[in-house]
């Protein structure tokens, strides 16, 4: 059901309870406040939670339920505990989705198989990564927790942001909050969703190497943030293709993150590669104001902007340097964002020097795997997600209190990254492809995915419920094209 803008998700909110009708069984009374339990598989629910079966597809009506028709099954192993003695899971993606109002959710799930090890990937809306390389043992759980923003186009002061046909069909924008589930054998025992306790709100405005792409295998970074950070904090990314800093403020994006920033709030702010396009006269001084004017109203609201230099597009020299493409007649939009930053004394991540080290290191041929296909300037999951590594490592200088919050590693050397042969995550399926004809824009289908595969894994391993450490999985060679 496609939410109704801003008045649809407040009266949702306003409500004590609803009441869905579940079609395996008796209606169940749902505390919109208090967020949702979810007991897995055929057997008996746990106290206190609604039980999920392999027919329990997504209606209005019920609120939540497997979405978009991808297979599932679900096992009762047998036990002692009704909460893990059972499961669902898939031999590919999966989708599970929740009727939610705007706003940030603390997710927690419970992986495990009593029979059959597990490995999963998790990923929310369109295509955010959330979790990777979750590996539990047979016989073992694994108890993991994220928080996830959930977000509409409409506001508060009525209307709605600007919405492309393809977001306004993507699963960013549709009410609902929706989880994929992933890998070699994804074994979902319990999931829990309840509204976040006034997480730290990460908003990123950007462009196209920015914002959630809804099919593979076009990535951005700002997909693969969300992977490195705690259930502290939640990425709320308004970034959209092809935009400058003049239309993200005249789609009134800005206006959308205004209205929901929170003293201490963070406005990451990433434009430049539409900006200096065209060669119109006093482009870089348009430039310069519009970030000025982002960078001063994340600050008049309580919240604390950084700025991130623009991606490197792939352009070599003779020597295999990468080339600064981003300098006009009438200056460098690099240095100018420096600039405005400095100006305001706001931090600045300088992810155009570490990604032009990084496709160096890689060199003018090997970069082609990190780019999409046919494409120097957008990036695949692998260029992504290495990206995204230079990000949260750019984050420990520009914002230390942020960097607390992180779950990586003290550093990433974009000089050194990680080998494209071992680099795999499992792609989504093109689920736009699944939707209802009137849902879908009209685009041209983007080349169905190929099979799931295990992720090489973050640096950091998850912990099991009992407390040992999930063992490393292993490196295993991968198709190195996007």
């Amino acid at each position: 059901m496609k939410a109704n803008g801003w008045s649809c998700c407040a009266l949702l909110l306003a409500a004590i309870t609803v009441a869905y009708a579940q079609a395996s069984g008796p209606a169940v009374v749902i505390d919109a406040a208090a967020g949702w339990r979810f007991d897995f598989g055929p057997g008996p629910a746990a106290s206190g939670f609604t039980r999920v079966q392999a027919g329990d597809g997504y209606t209005a009506a019920r609120g939540y339920g497997f979405d978009l028709g991808f297979p599932v099954q679900c096992l009762d192993r047998g036990g002692a505990d009704p909460l893990t003695q059972d499961f669902c899971a898939s031999k590919g993606s999966f989708y599970f989705s929740v009727l939610a109002p705007r706003g940030n959710y603390m997710v927690t799930v419970t992986f495990g198989d009593p029979a059959q090890a597990a490995a999963a990937v998790v990923k929310g809306e369109s295509r955010r990564l959330m979790l990777e390389n979750v590996r539990v043992a047979a016989g073992d759980t694994a108890v993991l927790a994220f928080t996830i923003d959930c977000r509409v186009p409409g506001l508060a002061a009525g209307g709605e942001i600007g919405l492309s046909e393809t977001e306004r069909a993507s699963l960013d924008w549709d009410g609902k909050l929706t989880l994929e589930f992933a890998g070699a054998w994804p074994a979902i025992a319990a999931l829990e969703i309840r509204p976040a306790d006034k997480p730290m709100q990460v908003f990123l405005a950007g462009n196209s190497t920015v914002c959630d792409w809804e099919n593979e295998t076009e990535t951005s970074w700002g997909q693969m943030f969300p992977n490195w950070l705690g259930a502290g904090a939640a990425v709320a990314n308004y970034a959209k293709s092809g935009l400058t800093g003049g239309s993200f403020i005249s789609e009134r994006r800005l206006t959308a993150i205004l209205e929901r920033m929170r003293i201490g709030d963070r406005l990451l702010v990433e434009f430049a590669h539409n900006d200096m396009k065209g060669a119109i006269p006093g482009a870089l001084a348009t430039y310069r104001a519009n970030l000025g004017k982002l960078l001063d109203s994340a600050r008049s609201h309580g919240g604390i902007p950084l700025c991130v230099t623009p991606t490197a597009r792939r352009s070599f020299d003779a020597q295999g340097k990468a080339q600064n493409t981003f300098t006009t007649s009438e200056g460098d939009y690099v240095a100018a964002m420096k600039v405005v930053a400095s100006a305001r004394n706001v931090p600045v991540i300088d992810l155009n020097a570490m990604s032009s080290r990084f496709i160096e290191a890689l060199g003018p041929q090997g970069s082609l795997a990190a780019y999409f296909t046919n494409d120097n300037t957008h990036w695949n999951d692998y260029g992504a997600y290495e990206l995204s590594r230079c990000v949260a490592s750019g984050l420990r200088s520009a914002d230390p209190v942020l960097a607390d919050l992180l779950r990586t590693p003290a550093g990433f050397d974009p000089t050194h990254p990680d080998p494209v042969a071992a680099f795999a995550l499992p792609l989504s399926p093109d689920v736009s492809l699944r939707k209802p004809a009137a849902l879908v824009a009209p685009t041209s289908p983007r080349p169905s995915a190929r099979p799931g595969r295990i992720s090489l894994g973050n640096p950091f391993a998850p912990v099991s419920a009992t407390g040992r450490r999930l063992p490393a999985p292993p490196r295993r060679k991968a198709s190195p094209t996007p």
